[in-house]
């Protein structure tokens, strides 16, 4: 008997431990999410838009002023909508909070009930660490440009080929005439071309472009837009194309890895090289592997390539006039 009781008091107690130790077990994502100090509000001007149409998508994030909100750019992870632009961001700052408007411009080519992707947005603590947080999604409408039922529609068959006429030599002396006529004339146009001297037109040095480029980049402010992953591809980009215009090698369509085994060059110093491949590893890691650099790291990459392009710029020889 007191075995029995014994038995379901050890019973009893097991079950109050597990309900605890449930009750105190760790949120989930989600319920990790829901905690999270920001607040989103997703609207879509129309809920019913046509094939094709642009999806115009304001997504208004309020959290506090002493955090950091990142909103992505780029791509979206989403087979069935295509990211045409975005995020315009308008942003103002009350009473200790943030109110962030991100704008989007989406477009399908699928019809039925879809949902607009969930979109993630980086937050970071006074700490500087590192958060994921996801929008909410909203349902809309794609309808197709044809009506429902098609069975009504007057559809025509394919209409044959039409029978060329049995007189085929006028055709055929025609076509043989307006070739000799065409070879004529560039026969002509050649020889004249032979008597015309053409003016040369200078080659804008590598150096002048590339130092143009950089500054129309800066003007452009994309980090102070959040549009850090392109940046870093137009950086790169500007480098490589005067890599390949100054020292002739072949680095806008080899991947850094490949570039790492040709670039080398007498009139660049090994310490260029390994600033260059520095920056082209830093410039993939933020393109394929998300990586989010400082706001100093992204100053101090456009000085580096600046700085590389102004220290390899080709010297210029005084020629010596002999009296």
């Amino acid at each position: 008997m007191i075995g029995k009781i014994f038995k379901k008091l050890t019973i009893f107690f097991i079950l109050i431990a597990v309900s605890v130790i449930a009750q105190n077990a760790p949120l989930s994502g989600d319920e990790n999410q829901d905690k999270a100090p920001i607040r989103f509000d997703i609207t879509v001007p129309q809920d019913s838009l046509t094939i094709g149409d642009d999806i115009i998508i304001h997504i208004k994030a309020d959290y506090p002023s002493n955090i950091k909100v990142t909103p992505p750019s780029g791509q979206i992870p989403d087979e069935v909508f295509v990211l045409k632009s975005g995020p315009e961001v308008k942003s103002k700052t009350r009473k200790g909070r943030k109110y962030d408007d991100y704008t989007y411009v989406l477009t399908a080519f699928t019809t039925g009930v879809l949902e607009i992707p969930s979109f993630e947005f980086f937050w970071y603590d006074s700490l500087g660490n590192q958060n994921v947080v996801s929008a909410p999604t909203k349902s809309i409408y794609i309808k197709s440009v044809l009506p429902a039922d098609t069975s009504g529609l007057d559809i025509k068959d394919i209409i044959g080929p039409k029978a060329l006429p049995k007189r085929r030599w006028p055709y055929i002396l025609i076509g043989v005439l307006i070739t000799v006529i065409i070879i004529v004339v560039y026969l002509l146009h050649k020889r004249k071309m032979k008597t015309i001297e053409m003016p040369k037109v200078p080659i804008e040095p590598p150096y002048d472009i590339a130092i143009r480029e950089l500054t129309i980049l800066k003007e452009k402010d994309l980090p102070g837009k959040g549009k850090i992953k392109l940046y870093y591809i137009e950086l790169s980009d500007i480098i490589r194309r005067y890599i390949d215009g100054r020292f002739n090698i072949d680095a806008v369509e080899a991947t850094t890895y490949e570039l790492k085994k040709v670039l080398r060059h007498p009139e660049l110093p090994k310490e260029k090289i390994s600033d260059a491949l520095s920056f082209l590893t830093r410039a993939d890691m933020v393109k394929f592997a998300k990586f989010i650099p400082s706001p100093h790291l992204v100053r101090g990459d456009y000085e580096l390539v600046k700085k590389f392009i102004v220290e390899t710029k080709p010297v210029e020889k005084e020629v010596e006039v002999v009296k």
